[in-house]
């Protein structure tokens, strides 16, 4: 960690008495530990972000449409009332899959961001974001909870992966 600042001081142009020489952003070197893998890890983790956004949207005005359709004098049918409460149910279960699979690689990507990305790193945050997208559009149709054990188990080990590897290539220097 201590020789990424180094490196950033030093494309800094600091010195010790604390005057940093101007920035210039063109420069993609004055980056600290942002290389174009931790970029990308965080490009995965935001496009998790805006599929759980989107869930979350798609929940709001599932349930608006339904409760402005249930009116004052008209009862819903028992079987068009269990329809909908079972497809509210599964969109419910698709935002929970979509905050925990974001929640998951967030803290990953912020490790990655510290120590400096790889390439290996970069591939296991997409990977990742595959299983997690195949996860939540697979929720609406499949709602054992077996199936979604598994789906968190293997994003689990993944994202464990993600920080062993990551911790290993701290200690070598980084990208």
């Amino acid at each position: 960690m201590m020789k990424h600042y180094e490196a950033f001081l030093a494309d800094q142009g600091a010195n010790l008495a604390g005057s940093p020489a101007p920035e210039n952003p063109a420069n993609p070197e004055h980056r600290f530990a942002l290389d174009d893998s931790a970029y990308s890890v965080w490009l995965a983790t935001f496009l998790l972000f805006l599929a759980w956004w989107f869930l979350q949207l798609l929940l709001y005005v599932f349930q608006a449409r339904t409760a402005s359709n249930v009116g004052p004098i008209r009862l819903p049918l028992a079987e068009e009332d269990q329809q909908q409460s079972e497809s509210t149910a599964r969109l419910n279960t698709a935002c929970k899959i979509g905050r925990d699979t974001f929640l998951m690689l967030f803290p990953a990507a912020v490790f990655i961001t510290a120590v400096g990305g790889t390439t290996a790193l970069a591939s296991f945050a997409w990977i990742f974001f595959a299983i997690a997208l195949l996860w939540q559009i697979g929720s609406f149709f499949v709602g054992n909870s077996l199936v979604h054990a598994g789906f968190n188990l293997v994003l689990f080990a993944l994202v464990v992966s993600m920080f062993i590897t990551a911790w290993k290539n701290q200690g070598s220097g980084g990208p």
